[in-house]
């Protein structure tokens, strides 16, 4: 009889520490979240765009050197976008679609100034929301921001990540050999950013989706629940948004829906060029209209209604 009650007080004490141990992590998870929100201008939203509706979300995802992510009056060094991915959830469909575009793509600022869309983050988050908008014909409702550190960080939080490398990657006394490995943080980060092959920066999208496809499917584990808090830390320190807190309350019911099972990668292609001594990338018109549609068909089967 006493084993049985030792039992039963032992399973409440636990049931208990979980419930704690949550709600410490909710509270955490919120203080966080409005700590690394920043307030966007306003902006007038061409009328060709569309918008993305309830059960549609655009969000930019922009891998920044750190320096980017200090406030908007250090603008000594401001920080350049390394990474640029823009990241559909339907949650009607449960599709997640991620469409990788390069860095030195060419952009129209204003009148006849043209930049690399990797730089144009220095001028604001808003700014590249605005273009990548024009380019696509697409709405883009949120922009995420992070230190190109944090993601080594999480990973090695995670134990690394095992990637299917198809070929060896050498540069000075960085190597990586080909094959099935685990990799860390920090040698992920080299994976993703080497680009001195034929490749260039189209090979470095091809291995930021393929990492991030694979993170997102090992990432779901109970030692990452275990390390929330310590993620939460990092996200604190080396992330910034503009999705407000009602947004969230109001999206994350419906994001449950979504799965990484059903992820879809696109890529935008382009042509090297050099114009005024620097190169840019210059979309394939071919392929920038088949993504534009692809993305319109993605927003038409959000709003399709499902039995």
């Amino acid at each position: 009889m006493k084993i049985r009650k030792l039992i039963l007080l032992s399973l409440i004490f636990i049931v208990l520490g979980i419930i704690i141990y949550v709600a410490y992590l909710g509270y955490k998870i919120t203080n966080t979240f409005e700590e690394t929100y920043r307030d966007t201008e306003l902006r007038q939203r061409d009328d060709r765009i569309p918008n993305t509706g309830d059960k549609l979300i655009s969000v930019l995802l922009l891998g920044i050197e750190q320096r980017g992510l200090d406030d908007a009056e250090n603008i000594d060094e401001p920080g350049r976008s390394d990474a640029i991915l823009l990241l559909l959830l339907n949650t009607n469909t449960g599709k997640i679609t991620a469409l990788s575009i390069p860095r030195d793509t060419r952009v129209h600022l204003q009148k006849e100034d043209y930049a690399k869309l990797t730089d144009v983050f220095a001028y604001g988050p808003e700014v590249s929301i605005t273009l990548i908008e024009d380019l696509l014909k697409f709405p883009v409702d949120y922009y995420i921001a992070f230190s190109e550190q944090a993601f080594a960080d999480f990973i090695d939080m995670m134990g690394g990540v095992t990637i299917d490398v198809g070929k060896e990657f050498a540069e000075r006394i960085e190597v990586i050999d080909e094959g099935i490995q685990r990799l860390d943080g920090n040698t992920t980060l080299y994976y993703i950013r080497f680009r001195n092959d034929s490749e260039g920066d189209f090979g470095r999208m091809s291995r930021l989706q393929q990492v991030i496809d694979t993170t997102m499917h090992q990432a779901i584990n109970i030692k990452t629940f275990i390390n929330l808090g310590r993620y939460i830390n990092i996200v604190k320190q080396n992330i910034r948004h503009n999705i407000p807190m009602d947004s969230m309350k109001k999206e994350a019911p419906h994001l449950t829906s979504v799965s990484p099972d059903h992820f879809e990668k696109l890529s935008m292609e382009g042509k090297n060029v050099e114009i005024d001594s620097l190169w840019y990338v210059i979309p394939k018109f071919d392929n920038l209209m088949n993504l534009r549609e692809k993305l319109r068909l993605e927003l038409k089967e959000s709003k399709d209604r499902r039995d």
